[in-house]
């Protein structure tokens, strides 16, 4: 996580740990003239100089006017191999692990939330398997074809056939179609209310992918913030429980359980983990890509 570092009486800017670590080093062991000329400049450009140093073999006092370059342009010698000068090549090495670390977390936010995705897809088509009514899937099938190609078709008599054609096309068109053709799939998926929930699930991930995809000039923590509160305003949704009546008796009898031996504590556990957010896998991911944004390298 970042933290707000002080530069001067002006200026503050947002930090990573590794980050602060060099500007701490540059505050404590550097010359204050050198360290005011450092901070009177951008965070990346101080980062950027001092890798340019180290990368070209000049002491960290160089580059950043002028006058400073000339002040110490005799003190190269006295600097090479010294502790300092070996401590600061090890932070600016943190800051670049820090920095590919954190790229990196965009992938693992894509992998989690695509596992997320496959795990609801694969329940919607098992959902649809299940539907046996005929009157159902006859008029499920025909108005998702109308909807795709625009006119009418009857439902084939190979059952299983149709009942892939129609999770295919359901996916996609609550997916893609507008709020009038989610309505109405939703109306005629009205006795399936765990299949309406789970693609409600799936429209909610699915756009928070999307946010995942870079372009322009977009930076990773722009991404990462429109990705963490478009799960944060959806996460009714993705938490939503459809337990049956028998699943609410059967979790119930648990928890009071858990009450009576537990003193009360276990009760509200178990009642967390068997009917709160925890019990769900929409849960766990919320879970899952919070563990991923606090995470950090190991040192």
């Amino acid at each position: 996580m970042k933290s707000r570092y002080r530069l001067n009486d002006e200026t503050e800017v947002l930090v990573s740990p590794a980050e602060k670590k060099v500007l701490d080093f540059i505050k404590n062991k550097l010359p204050e003239d050198v360290a005011i000329a450092y901070f009177a400049l951008p965070l990346n450009d101080i980062i950027r100089i001092l890798k340019q140093n180290k990368d070209s073999g000049h002491i960290p006092h160089w580059g950043i006017n002028q006058d400073l370059t000339k002040k110490y342009m005799w003190h190269g010698s006295d600097w090479f191999n010294t502790k300092p000068a070996k401590e600061l090549n090890s932070l600016l090495s943190a800051v670049e692990a820090e920095k590919e670390f954190e790229e990196k977390k965009i992938d693992r936010y894509e992998k989690s939330s695509s596992r997320y995705q496959g795990y609801l897809e694969a329940k919607i088509e098992k959902a649809v398997n299940q539907i046996n009514n005929k009157n159902i899937l006859t008029d499920l099938y025909e108005t998702l074809i109308k909807t795709q190609f625009g006119g009418s078709a009857q439902i084939p008599d190979n059952i299983s056939e149709s009942k892939a054609t129609i999770a295919s096309n359901l996916l996609n068109q609550y997916r893609y179609g507008d709020d009038q053709q989610r309505t109405l799939i939703e109306q005629k998926l009205s006795t399936e209310p765990k299949l309406v929930a789970d693609l409600k699930k799936r429209n909610v991930i699915c756009e928070a992918t999307s946010k995942l995809q870079k372009s322009g000039n977009v930076t990773k923590d722009e991404l990462e913030k429109n990705f963490f509160k478009h799960l944060k305003d959806n996460k009714s949704i993705l938490t939503k429980r459809r337990d049956s009546g028998f699943d609410t008796f059967v979790k119930g009898l648990g928890v009071a359980v858990a009450t009576i031996f537990g003193v009360g504590v276990g009760g509200y556990f178990a009642y967390k983990h068997l009917f709160g957010s925890k019990a769900t896998e929409g849960g766990k991911l919320i879970n899952e890509v919070k563990d991923i944004r606090k995470s950090h390298p190991k040192r």
